[in-house]
């Protein structure tokens, strides 16, 4: 059985879901439920390999933590990842309403392949109140790490940057050429570059040689900005 320990000063987990990806050790994430109380559920983010370590951790938490939840997902692709963590967000937004989507999460990462670290941290990034690590020190003692975090606001981009946004929703439909998007957006060229030159210097689209040909694809980056801005703003 679990005991509970008190909860480092200043960090408060009330209301949150508890976000632990899972590898093949249990006993550091189980150091790291020492630290939480007040949460509203656990989800252990595993692989097919390690489901049976989640199943073991979730009977482990049990007596304290009723509501376990496990999600499988991918080991090393980090698209699905984070396609996964943001299907999470959807499942749960109702209980925390729009406008609280930014904190929904605690993540621990101190377990997982380091591919599921990464994509929780970027999903926390914007939905985590609080991302932690949790490791042994040389002199044998468990110490806690409040991972720095920037947190990532969609208001001026998307609300301000309408092209910016249709172009992306484009290429993510396909990928295109400048002539292609300019004749879809109905937009001048010199327009159109520009908008895809802001695209391209944040990281949200590539441009790919195919010959003669170059094409606009979206990155990963993109891709998650599109789904966020769908869970903050609704499907357009």
């Amino acid at each position: 059985m679990l005991k509970k320990s008190s909860l480092p000063a200043g960090l408060n987990m009330a209301g949150h879901i508890y976000l632990v990806p899972v590898g093949q050790q249990i006993s550091p994430l189980l150091e790291g439920f020492r630290y939480v109380k007040n949460i509203a559920k656990v989800c252990l983010l595993c692989t097919a390999q390690t489901k049976g370590v989640a199943k073991e951790l979730c009977q482990k938490i049990e007596p304290i933590f009723r509501q376990c939840d496990i999600v499988e997902t991918s080991a090393d692709d980090l698209d699905k990842i984070v396609s996964d963590v943001l299907d999470l967000v959807k499942e749960n937004k109702g209980a925390f309403g729009k406008d609280n989507l930014h904190k929904m999460f605690i993540i621990n990462l101190t377990g997982g392949t380091k591919m599921m670290s990464l994509g929780c941290y970027i999903a926390g990034l914007f939905f985590a109140e609080k991302v932690l690590y949790i490791f042994k020190t040389d002199s044998g003692k468990m110490r806690l790490v409040d991972v720095p975090m920037v947190k990532v606001e969609l208001a001026d981009f998307t609300k301000r940057k309408g092209v910016k946004m249709e172009l992306l929703r484009k290429i993510l439909a396909k990928p295109s050429s400048l002539d292609g998007l300019t004749k879809e957006c109905k937009l001048s060229k010199p327009t159109v570059w520009a908008h895809l030159k802001g695209l391209e210097e944040k990281h949200l689209v590539e441009k790919i040689e195919n010959g003669k040909a170059i094409n606009y694809v979206i990155t990963t980056t993109g891709k998650l900005l599109l789904n966020v801005e769908e869970l903050k703003y609704g499907k357009k």
